[in-house]
């Protein structure tokens, strides 16, 4: 099992920025760890290419959002626990935006970091 890290500070600053995507094994556990200093919430996990039959990728409701929780360190974090294995082959997009309900932030600007799944 591998926890991944992605810093979620450069997308407050520059929504569209470029970055690589991060492969997630299904086979290994893997897991994703987004984190900042600010908070932030994820609200969708879209599909890439608009490959529009991509089974979701997690374990989790998709309808649900994803809150970042405020550790001891003054961190803000979000870990998706492992991907579906129905979801090996297919790409998704992480929309989210600045803040949540409990801390609301001034901007609505949203990111969109990739995620893959592999085997």
């Amino acid at each position: 099992m591998a926890e991944h890290k992605f810093d979620m500070d450069p997308f407050f600053v520059e929504p569209n920025l470029k970055h690589k995507s991060v492969t997630l094994s299904v086979r290994n556990q893997d897991t994703m760890t987004w984190f900042a200093k600010k908070p932030f919430t994820i609200f969708r996990f879209q599909p890439k290419d608009d490959k529009k039959n991509a089974p979701y990728p997690f374990h989790f409701d998709p309808a649900m959002e994803l809150e970042s929780e405020e550790g001891t360190d003054g961190i803000w974090r979000i870990n998706s626990g492992p991907p579906r294995k129905e979801a090996i082959g297919f790409g998704y997009e992480a929309k989210f935006r600045h803040g949540t309900r409990r801390s609301p932030a001034a901007q609505a600007a949203q990111g969109d970091p990739d995620v893959d799944i592999g085997p």
